[in-house]
């Protein structure tokens, strides 16, 4: 009986991560998976095998096929494309005034580190946009207000050196 309870509680936490797959896979595929994950475990038990090393690895191969799944949604690639597309737009800025003042010195490690910096802001927000709902606009203050302080913590310590 507390094999079921537990059972019971992974499957529940299984079909609340498959949730994020896209919405066709999702309809298609949830009911089979959650189904079948249960069964496994019960198979589990009987065998008399641990069941918390398998359910994390399901989870972690879950969530990798997630990402793959939402990678390959044609509205998200081509959200990924205009977000990326944006970032190279914003790093052009240093990289061309690089050319024409010498007070602008940023080398590669800072360009791949804002880079990965404003691509990664730009998939939060565009996910905001779709995922928030009615909190859309506190979720996306609070990206932008998170980017700007890590922004200002890499670029001159803001905060970390108040009174240094």
């Amino acid at each position: 009986m507390e094999y079921e309870q537990r059972i019971r509680k992974y499957r529940s936490w299984y079909a609340k991560l498959l949730r994020f797959y896209s919405k066709p896979y999702y309809e298609r595929f949830s009911n089979e998976m959650e189904q079948t994950f249960g069964d496994i475990l019960r198979e589990r038990v009987k065998e008399k095998k641990e069941l918390i090393g398998h359910v994390i690895w399901v989870f972690i191969e879950t969530f990798i096929g997630i990402i793959k799944n939402n990678l390959t949604t044609y509205s998200m690639q081509k959200n990924i494309f205009k977000v990326l597309l944006v970032t190279v737009c914003i790093l052009l800025i240093p990289l061309i005034a690089m050319q024409f003042t010498s007070e602008v010195n940023w080398t590669l490690s800072d360009f791949i580190i804002m880079g990965a910096l404003i691509f990664g802001t730009g998939l939060l927000i565009d996910w905001a946009v779709r995922k928030a709902g009615r909190y859309k606009v506190i979720t996306i203050v609070g990206i932008v207000l998170l980017f700007l302080y890590v922004w200002a913590e890499l670029a001159v310590g803001v905060f970390t050196n108040i009174g240094s």
